[in-house]
């Protein structure tokens, strides 16, 4: 599967403007920091309206490369104990 990751006027990753991008499968959306993505509080109606598309909501990670959240409703995961 091809991705293309894009970071608009920047040289260097995480360092452009907040973007998008899709791939088949999902919505990819740069936040500009963890804290953004950690807060992010998800409008599931509206998400649902991208189905079949999963939505990951990403931003560069403090402690890690990135972090991300990654929402799919209408699909069901199973529960790891």
């Amino acid at each position: 599967m091809t991705m293309y990751q894009v970071d608009a006027f920047a040289e260097r990753a995480f360092q452009g403007n907040p973007t998008s991008f899709r791939n088949f499968e999902n919505l990819f959306v740069e936040l500009v920091d963890e804290a953004s993505v950690r807060s992010f509080v998800p409008d599931l109606l509206r998400i649902g309206t991208l189905h079949p598309l999963g939505l990951v909501i990403t931003a560069p990670g403090r402690a890690h490369d990135f972090v991300s959240r990654y929402f799919v409703p209408g699909r069901a995961f199973p529960r790891i104990r």
